[in-house]
């Protein structure tokens, strides 16, 4: 089965970020020059890297990304690429691999002379060009010249998505571009392989890639904008038992924007990350994921359990270069693969392609005729609602809350801000009291609410009617967001679309699912901060739902928080393997101090300024921090944490367990990453289960809630009935 798709191997965005180096200049070599020149070439690439480590240092300049690496769980340090290949062998043979997918443009091997160039007469590197059978006609006679004159090699395969793959959408998808790279896994023949996307321009020797792959190494980086791997690099020896893994895999696993491929979720990274649902998440959760169930079986069929595949990842910065981020300061004499970006943008300091220089792009016409897109600054970030007396108003029935159970007849709350809704306000006094919200915002793929239908999902309907039931009768307040803050971008985003030539709509969809995270931190400051002086503020997810109507789990809660002396409770993913104190932002619990104020400050400002240099990431709650929180909130929460070591947070912060008040919902069902030890009774309990309060019924497992809600504990937990909002079909 074919597969379409634009026939580019770039990511959707680039990364705004700052980074300080010597600009690596080097002339472009005549494209018809030829192959005579190679060693004069090699030798010219060579002089770019050999300034040692320790001259850089002295010279102020870093020489590793800085936390860029994992290993499928968590960041860890890089791999040490010069040692592995000390033990590679003297004379390889190797291979170079690129592929396309649809038709080729004119220029369709950019870089094909620097390519060329890491051939040396000790060093044989063939170059591969791999197409699917029924594209590679399509190639000019111009090109296959090309292809002829630096001898490489062209070799068509029978699909570019595996066949029988369990995720296959039928558009806007990126798989074949991104799978049909497997095949070089295949290509037994050589001593390592080392696959590179066709815009990546090669400035140095990447000759000990090469060497340490022989080893049996599998080695990737990661990407420049959060996601945990970036599939435009890797390298590894070939095995045909990779390919079967592949093929397994590709077979066997579901993919889920909640949960990612089978359930195996989404670390390091703790949330959705660009190309997740094409290569960059199949190769992650396949090679550096091996104790998930899926990846586990495939691998252990093919031959490679136990452990015995080695998957590193290795400096990005040094090796796969893309955009300054994370690699602050670095020295750019010392990029060997340039990925990103592709022309100069707005950062003086970022390592360019070669034959590139940077300067000032200061109006539209002059962005326009270097390929760059402009627009004039953001007037203002998103502020914190203002929290002034106003007039007594009614409530109305806002635009965006059709088909929400709110409360849309009387006197509007003074406390409920911006187009917030009332859903139930339990508690007779005016200031103090428990508050629960939740986010409802409307999403690209219409999972809330369909585009011209005020209709409601029912998973939905339960999951808001079992915490209304809950909310109320504990004597609670509860109110829903159904618009999401104006402005959504940060002027970081915004400028990183104009450098990908991105338009105002495609940049909102780009960032709509991190931007609607980072709202729930916007929503804890504006309502921490709210004169009403709620004594606790809880943020729900919109799919986690509160399942103990014996007992009121918001006040059990705070009692937690009281216990511990803490003033903010935050829960992990203990339920799962691998879950244990890793941060899982659907539910967030804080007392009203002064602390807590502070701590949703911090994070949520972190976010707006984006990538700055050190000097200005200043933090109120610890002069020892420094992050960015430039990708997904739970990133950023866990960056804020760090495993309970800085003194500052862990006096204020508890981490207690998602199975009792974060647990994922395909627990109820077949959950196979669940954790072995509870997998039983965690699935024969459902949500009887005495350990339980909260249950979030992500992903996939949202197709479930009504009936788990409705009636399978024997009792109604939205108090509504079988035919009442919550639990109607």
């Amino acid at each position: 089965m074919r597969d379409g798709g634009p026939s580019m191997f770039v990511p959707l965005v680039t990364l705004a970020a700052v980074s300080a180096g010597k600009l690596v200049t080097l002339a472009t070599e005549d494209a018809c020059s030829g192959s005579d020149n190679a060693s004069a070439r090699s030798s010219a690439l060579m002089q770019l890297v050999s300034k040692p480590p320790a001259e850089a240092f002295a010279a102020g300049k870093a020489t590793e990304c800085q936390g860029c690496c994992n290993d499928g769980h968590r960041t860890v340090p890089c791999f040490d690429v010069h040692s592995c290949a000390a033990k590679g062998p003297e004379r390889g043979r190797y291979a170079m691999v690129f592929s396309y997918v649809g038709v080729p443009p004119d220029n369709f091997l950019p870089h094909i002379e620097s390519a060329k160039a890491q051939s040396s007469e000790d060093v044989k590197i063939d170059l591969i060009l791999i197409m699917h059978k029924q594209e590679a006609p399509l190639l000019t006679q111009g090109q296959r010249e090309i292809l002829n004159r630096y001898n490489v090699q062209l070799r068509t395969v029978d699909w570019d998505v595996p066949p029988n793959m369990k995720y296959h959408p039928s558009f806007d998808w990126c798989g074949g571009q991104d799978l049909i790279r497997l095949h070089a896994l295949t290509f037994e023949g050589y001593d390592a392989v080392a696959y590179y996307d066709t815009d990546i321009e090669f400035q140095g020797d990447i000759t000990p890639v090469f060497k340490c792959a022989a080893t049996g190494t599998f080695i990737t980086t990661n990407g420049g904008i959060g996601e945990p791997l970036n599939v435009g690099f890797f390298a590894t020896k070939p095995d045909m038992r990779l390919m079967q893994a592949a093929l397994a895999f590709a077979r066997d696993s579901s993919y889920d924007r909640e949960t990612g491929w089978s359930g195996a979720g989404w670390a390091p990274s703790g949330g959705y990350y660009v190309g997740a649902e094409c290569g960059q998440g199949f190769f992650h959760t396949l090679f550096y994921k091996q104790n998930a169930s899926v990846s586990r079986k495939a691998l252990e069929d093919a031959g490679l359990g136990g452990g015995s595949l080695i998957a590193k990842q290795v400096n990005r910065c040094e090796w796969n270069y893309q955009t300054s981020s994370m690699c602050n300061d670095f020295d750019c004499s010392r990029v060997r693969a340039h990925h990103k970006p592709v022309r100069p943008g707005s950062n003086p300091k970022e390592c360019l392609k070669r034959g590139m220089t940077w300067k000032p792009c200061s109006d539209p016409e002059e962005c326009k005729l270097r390929g760059m897109a402009w627009k004039p600054p953001p007037k203002a970030l998103i502020q914190v609602e203002a929290h002034e007396v106003q007039e007594q108003q009614q409530l109305l029935l806002e635009d965006s809350a059709h088909g929400l159970p709110v409360v849309s007849e009387g006197v509007r709350p003074s406390w409920l801000l911006k187009h917030d809704s009332l859903v139930v306000d339990g508690s007779p006094q005016e200031k103090g009291g428990i508050l629960l919200v939740q986010l409802v915002l409307p999403d690209k793929y219409g999972d809330w609410v369909k585009k011209g239908d005020n209709r409601r999902p029912q998973w939905l309907r339960a999951v808001l009617s079992a915490n209304l039931a809950h909310v109320r009768s504990n004597g609670h307040k509860m109110a829903l967001r159904s618009q999401p803050s104006d402005p959504q971008l940060t002027p970081w985003q915004i400028e990183r679309c104009n450098r990908e030539g991105q338009n105002m709509e495609l940049c909102q969809s780009g960032n709509e699912r991190e931007n609607y995270n980072w709202e729930k931190h916007l929503m804890m400051i504006e309502y921490l901060e709210n004169p009403a002086q709620f004594s606790h503020v809880i943020i729900m997810d919109a799919d986690a739902a509160l399942v103990r109507p014996d007992h009121d789990t918001l006040k059990l809660m705070a009692a937690a928080l009281d216990a511990e002396g803490k003033d903010i409770l935050l829960t992990d993913e203990d339920w799962m393997i691998n879950g244990k104190g890793r941060i899982n932002g659907g539910v967030l619990f804080a007392k009203n101090t002064k602390f807590s104020q502070n701590f949703f400050r911090d994070t949520f400002e972190a976010h707006l300024r984006g990538e700055v240099p050190y000097e200005k990431r200043t933090w109120r709650i610890s002069k020892g921090l420094q992050s960015i929180c430039v990708s997904n909130e739970q990133i950023c929460l866990s960056d804020v944490w760090q495993n309970g070591k800085l003194p500052e947070v862990a006096q204020h912060v508890i981490l207690m367990s998602g199975r009792k008040y974060n647990r994922g919902a395909c627990v109820l069902d077949d959950c196979g990453d669940a954790v072995p030890e509870h997998r039983q009774r965690m699935r024969e309990l459902g949500l009887k289960d005495p350990d339980l309060e909260i249950i979030h019924f992500m992903g996939g497992s949202k197709s479930g809630a009504a009936n788990f809600l409705c009636q399978s504990t024997g009792r109604d937990l939205t108090g509504q009935g079988l035919d009442g909002y919550g639990c109607k079909n």
